[in-house]
């Protein structure tokens, strides 16, 4: 068990009632209501339990405008509980690595702001680049490797974890190409 913190989502999830309580109960100041009180029954000592085996029927948006809205509002919520709960995590008495933990979970949703200001400023990158001749290639190459390295692995992991068939079919593929 890390010790770092739990994002509860709101779907398909028990709580203890006790919990709750000693937490405050349900604060209506964000969107992300159950990701609010999850941080701070967290912040009380309290600890989460994930159990995979346990099935719970939960919904899915029906349409691609319902799945945007809900998008939507779980990115405006999730700002809003950074803003709330950061502090309290900052000041709580928690080892740092899981301070660090909890700022890059809380402060995810700003990645949206600056992919876009990435994006912008990828213009007059290339615009210099294009001059300066192919020699970069030996550089922009490995980090693009890397980059995709990470994504490929945490999804393989997850895969592996669920037991999907994604795994099987790579391990197929990599004893038959031994």
């Amino acid at each position: 068990m890390s010790g770092c913190f739990f994002n509860f989502n709101g779907t398909a999830g028990v709580w203890r009632r006790s919990a709750i309580l000693s937490a405050g109960g349900w604060h209506d100041a964000t969107l992300t209501e159950d990701l609010d009180l999850s941080y701070r029954s967290q912040l009380m000592g309290w600890q989460f339990v994930f159990m995979p085996d346990v099935v719970a029927p939960a919904e899915l948006p029906i349409d691609m405008n319902v799945f945007k809205s809900q998008q939507r509002r779980w990115t405006q919520g999730s700002v809003q509980t950074c803003f709330k709960i950061l502090p309290r995590v900052f000041l709580a008495d928690l080892p740092f690595k899981v301070k660090v933990e909890a700022f890059f979970r809380l402060t995810g949703s700003f990645n949206f702001l600056l992919v876009f200001v990435w994006s912008l400023l990828l213009i007059p990158a290339i615009t210099v680049r294009v001059g300066m001749g192919g020699w970069l290639l030996w550089f922009d190459t490995p980090l693009f490797l890397i980059a995709c390295f990470s994504m490929v692995h945490c999804y393989a992991l997850s895969q592996r974890a669920i037991g999907g068939q994604w795994v099987a079919r790579f391990e197929t593929f990599r004893l038959s190409s031994l």
